[in-house]
């Protein structure tokens, strides 16, 4: 990793969101391209997406400890990069969030060096449920984006259909919103 902080490399930053980009869609299936994305920035309450006014473009806003720190930056970035695949605004779903955290745990060691785990419980949970859908979490993600298109999109009736051995209550949790931390 560079010795320079993130916060003071921003072309590094930039090849590496459009690094884990091409990867969460290699993973997935290709993003939703109505919208530009800009360099990631940091923020105090960071990480999360941050649209701009107009809906034309969007950024993903990491924390100020991975401003200062590289194995922080690719996982946190990694996971946010789940979400540009099709953007919501406000929370999204746990079938989401469990994608992107599967992601984040699976690529940020690779890229990074260092194997950093999420401490939020509904992160955890949400990753723990969609492991649930099948043995291959990513071609089961893939299996529900090349369907819907999106994450955000799905409902219970629709993901019974793709997977119909799996039990009504864990589709319901996976369509719940995840609201993993106030704002």
């Amino acid at each position: 990793m560079p010795r320079i902080r993130p916060d003071a490399e921003p072309k590094r930053m930039r090849v590496l969101q459009s690094t884990l980009l091409a990867l969460a869609e290699g993973f997935f299936g290709t993003r939703d391209r109505s919208f530009s994305i800009a360099d990631p920035r940091f923020h105090e309450r960071g990480p999360f997406l941050q649209h701009s006014s107009e809906d034309e473009h969007l950024w993903v806003e990491l924390s100020n400890n991975a401003a200062g720190y590289w194995p922080t930056a690719v996982f946190e970035l990694a996971h946010e990069s789940v979400h540009l695949l099709n953007p919501v605004k406000g929370y999204t779903n746990t079938l989401e969030e469990g994608f992107a955290v599967a992601f984040q745990h699976f690529v940020a060691p690779v890229l990074s060096g260092e194997a950093i785990s999420t401490t939020l419980d509904s992160y955890l949970e949400a990753e723990r449920l969609v492991k649930e859908l099948g043995d291959d979490v990513f071609h089961s993600g893939k299996k529900i984006r090349q369907h819907f298109r999106s994450f955000s999109k799905v409902n219970v009736d629709s993901l019974s259909k793709l997977f119909p051995s799996s039990k009504p209550e864990l589709l319901e949790k996976l369509v719940a919103e995840c609201r993993p931390r106030p704002r």
